[in-house]
């Protein structure tokens, strides 16, 4: 005997015994033992996870994670009730059912009288199986389409006593002929309506999001005029259930198919979950119900560093660029969350918090409260997500706490820090020169994701034109960075860089265009501002600690030919080479810069995406640069790569 089939058959006689031992049990009793297995399967089943994540999205507000664990733990004790219950089947008959059940089967017997075949269409909802015992009791026997299961033990048992009254089941090898023909001969046809459609099914609204669904039984009633009866099971107390069979549906036909089965879907949909919300606990919401749904909620989270931004903003506009790709049909609602911590003691304490946490993050986010700012925590609480962005390592805890609160996917940009370097992400967007050996599903580029692309380079580029007066002729961009914890940014440094720019602005008759950062120092820019004060050849002096201009970088990127950007900043030499333009990075030596630094620039240069030159050697190199084209392919394929990894992602 193989292993699978070992195991499937072990677990064909664990279900027998319980049965055997529920047989010999009063249903009172036999519900009361259920409860300590529903009790167990809910500690130990990873499908608890699921139903929380299906609650927050499904409520929102209108149910706080206490309520949504209680409400998942009664499911857990509903659903082990509801298989004792299938499993004593075999012991129930009409005394059974007028002493437990209380349906409404007049609407039953008036579709019956009608003709033509009768589909109850019922749910997940409640002990959805005894539908089908009142009906083959009361003389009415079924054929019931059924999922088959993956144990063929289990399989053929389970079915048996689905038959034990005489209905049959029927898995997908039942032809569509002769379902037909059953309903063209007045019988009985059962099925659970709030299965996922799969890829293939049409989508209609439930909680808020569209899901796919299936409406071949729909399909079935226009063709055959076939009555569909929906039919809803709720458990009151213990064995005593009120079984709701609901009026005949009033089927649309305005001839256009999809349409019509369409809003005969959304009639179905709609009464369904109008009796969840009324007793959430007896829905199945540990199971992916969702998954097909075109609709994908994507929390970005943001640091306060512009580049950091810039790169998780980058990736969201990829996945905006494939929402037309994909599918029409497909939605994102962003949500965008500043992370602001109380204090800077808090923000080093939190990664080692959250490395213990995660395990056990789910439902109790509001333990964050200490770290962050109350916005933020508000925030970081409320937030359902199916996909969270992060860039740079400071966020990648709060990701992951996220991405387990609402089972969502994590993308990373940037390399994550040890130990989060050990954690599975579905995706990590990091630069070549930071690459790492731990990190899984890692996507190397060859520069910085940015937000850098031709359309938002022109839009720009006429806004600054305006504030230029007179006309702007083959310009030269230059982009001055500053100091950080190891890099010094020295003035004669930009000084004599900005004497070589001018004579390069002279040789080729065009202008300098410049602009600091925030990074910048007041000697620095002070020093630009007299020295530039009459020289014709610069067009714009943007002092970003006195005046910044909105996009100014995208202008300037836009309105030139050449752009120098000093070595300091990866982001900004990633958006300068993004841009299509030719780039040089001016670099010097002794200035502190980092080895990661270093690597960058000198991966990008051997790729022909920059060249790089020292203050004295700026001329020479953008003389040199005239008759060389700009090289984009490598960019292309990093693009194409990510684009690719998303949709696999979605």
């Amino acid at each position: 005997m193989e292993k699978n089939s070992l195991a499937y058959y072990l677990e064909y006689c664990a279900v027998k015994a319980v049965a055997f031992l529920i047989g010999h049990l009063p249903i009172t009793w036999s519900l009361r033992v259920s409860l300590v297995f529903g009790g167990l399967v809910h500690f130990f089943h990873k499908g608890k996870r699921i139903g929380y994540a299906n609650l927050k999205a499904a409520f929102g507000d209108e149910m706080g994670p206490r309520e949504r664990k209680r409400v998942i733990w009664k499911m857990y004790l509903h659903l082990a009730q509801t298989v004792a219950e299938v499993l004593y089947v075999p012991k129930m008959d009409m005394s059974y059912v007028l002493r437990y059940i209380a349906p409404d089967f007049w609407r039953l017997g008036e579709a019956i009288r009608r003709g033509r075949g009768v589909i109850l269409l019922t749910a997940h909802l409640g002990s959805w199986e005894l539908a089908n015992v009142y009906s083959s009791i009361r003389g009415y026997p079924m054929t019931i389409l059924v999922k088959n299961q993956k144990n063929p033990y289990l399989d053929k048992y389970l079915n048996s006593i689905r038959e034990f009254h005489g209905s049959k089941t029927a898995g997908k090898t039942l032809r569509l002929r002769e379902i037909v023909e059953a309903l063209h001969n007045n019988d009985f046809l059962g099925y659970v309506g709030d299965q996922s459609g799969g890829p293939n099914g049409l989508l209609v609204d439930f909680f808020g999001r569209k899901t796919s669904v299936a409406t071949g039984h729909f399909a079935l009633a226009a063709k055959t005029g076939a009555s569909v009866l929906p039919c809803f099971d709720i458990r009151l107390k213990g064995p005593h259930h009120e079984l709701e069979i609901g009026e005949r549906m009033n089927l649309i036909r305005t001839g256009n198919k999809e349409n019509d089965l369409v809003a005969n879907a959304k009639n179905f949909i709609r009464m369904l979950e109008e009796r969840i919300r009324r007793r959430p606990e007896q829905w199945l919401w540990a199971h992916k119900r969702w998954k097909t749904t075109p609709v994908r909620h994507i929390v970005v989270l943001k640091d306060g560093k512009a580049g950091h931004e810039s790169q998780s903003l980058a990736l969201m506009r990829l996945f905006r660029e494939l929402n037309g790709e994909i599918s029409p049909a497909y939605e994102f609602r962003e949500t965008e969350i500043d992370v602001r911590f109380r204090s800077g003691l808090k923000k080093k304490l939190f990664p080692y918090f959250a490395f213990l946490f995660y395990p056990f993050a789910q439902g109790r986010l509001s333990y964050l409260r200490w770290f962050f700012d109350a916005p933020s925590a508000k925030a970081i609480e409320k937030a359902y997500a199916d996909i969270v962005i992060s860039a740079g390592s400071s966020l990648v805890p709060l990701n992951l706490l996220m991405a387990r609160e609402s089972m969502a996917k994590k993308i990373v940009v940037m390399k994550p820090g040890f130990p989060f370097s050990l954690f599975k992400y579905d995706t990590a967007v990091i630069p070549e020169h930071d690459k790492p050996t731990a990190v899984r599903h890692a996507l190397f580029t060859s520069v910085a994701l940015n937000q850098v692309v031709k359309e938002k380079l022109d839009t720009e580029a006429v806004r600054i034109r305006n504030l230029i007066k007179g006309e702007v002729k083959p310009s030269i961009s230059f982009f001055i960075g500053g100091d950080s914890k190891r890099f010094r940014l020295e003035k004669k440094t930009v000084h004599r860089a900005v004497d070589e720019l001018v004579d390069a602005a002279r040789a080729v008759n065009g202008d300098v265009l410049i602009t600091t950062s925030r990074r910048t120092s007041s000697d620095i820019e002070t020093s630009l501002k007299d020295r530039l004060r009459s020289e014709s050849r610069c067009k714009l002096l943007v002092l970003a600690n006195e005046k910044n201009i909105e996009n100014v970088t995208y202008g300037m990127m836009g309105l030139s030919d050449w752009l120098v950007v000093t070595e300091d900043s990866i982001s900004m030499i990633s958006e300068a080479v993004s841009s299509g333009k030719k780039v040089v990075i001016l670099h010097e030596e002794m200035n502190g810069l980092s080895r990661k630094h270093r690597a960058f620039q000198q991966d990008i240069a051997e790729k022909g995406l920059a060249r790089i030159a020292r203050p004295w050697q700026l001329r020479e190199t953008i003389m040199k640069l005239r008759s060389v084209p700009s090289k984009t392919d490598t960019l292309d394929a990093d693009r194409a790569r990510i684009k690719q990894r998303l949709r696999e992602i979605l």
